[in-house]
């Protein structure tokens, strides 16, 4: 559902990290293909596009509680708490990559809606 609606929305061709998705494709079922690009798209979502759509994060350590020693920062992580269609959610992007995390809602279809409006905002970035 999502991923489908990635494709429809987003020209994956012109996305790099996507590229390769586009291209699998057509070698996998086609449900397999778009459950393959909706993960690869929420979770490689990067830190200069989050920045793009929801202005600066907040930086702090892997677990919040901020740094121990500010001159000598060598991972950190940044957070944005954001709510799209009414669903609150922590996104937050280190070395790892990116997660997203539902903060408020439990009804997966209200939770999809919301997470298309974040592939609208990445198109819009």
């Amino acid at each position: 559902m999502l991923g489908e609606f990635i494709d429809e929305n987003i020209n994956i061709s012109n996305e790099p990290r996507l590229s390769l998705i586009f291209k699998v494709r057509k070698k996998r079922t086609r449900r397999k293909s778009y459950d393959t690009l909706a993960i690869f798209f929420l979770t490689g979502i990067d830190l200069p596009d989050l920045e793009k759509m929801f202005g600066y994060p907040l930086l702090h350590d892997h677990f919040g509680e901020g740094f121990h020693d500010e001159d000598n920062i060598k991972e950190s992580f940044a957070s944005w708490f954001i709510k799209l269609k009414g669903v609150k959610f922590h996104i937050g992007v280190d070395h790892r990559g990116t997660t997203i995390e539902v903060i408020n809602e439990r009804n997966p279809m209200i939770i999809l809606e919301s997470l298309k409006e974040l592939v609208i905002l990445y198109k819009n970035k």
